[in-house]
């Protein structure tokens, strides 16, 4: 049974590995059959298109994780992807926040809703700094 403490590791490896560095091989063991986004099905196809979408879309973002804490199966995530300057546009970024579950046995993700805001916002305004 995975611990809370390796739960919120494998969701940062998924932010980090899977959508940054678009290592698309790790998908299989990170995400669990029947995984939803938002209450809605959701294959490791279908993510690996959105991700390959931003991508297009964005050039090669990076992300920062803003805060991240887990407790039991769930881990929460505030994330952000840094968007450089490109075609004429202002560097930018883009937002995150989620709530993912995860089985308590295999540790992989089985839902990921998404509570906030992932438009893009113009700048490259500082990351608050949460304390510690």
């Amino acid at each position: 049974m995975p611990t809370p403490a390796q739960n919120q590791q494998g969701v940062i490896d998924y932010f980090m590995k899977v959508i940054q560095d678009q290592d698309f091989s790790l998908m299989g063991r990170m995400l669990g059959s029947g995984y939803t986004f938002n209450g809605h099905p959701n294959t490791p196809a279908d993510n690996q298109a959105w991700i390959q979408s931003l991508h297009k879309k964005f050039g090669a973002f990076t992300v920062t994780i803003v805060a991240i804490f887990a407790t039991g199966n769930n881990v929460g995530l505030h994330w952000r992807a840094n968007v450089p300057a490109m075609n004429g546009q202002p560097a930018a970024y883009l937002n995150g926040l989620h709530m993912i579950t995860c089985d308590p046995v295999t540790g992989q993700a089985i839902a990921n809703v998404q509570v906030g805001d992932m438009g893009l916002h113009p700048g490259t305004e500082p990351i608050p700094d949460i304390g510690g």
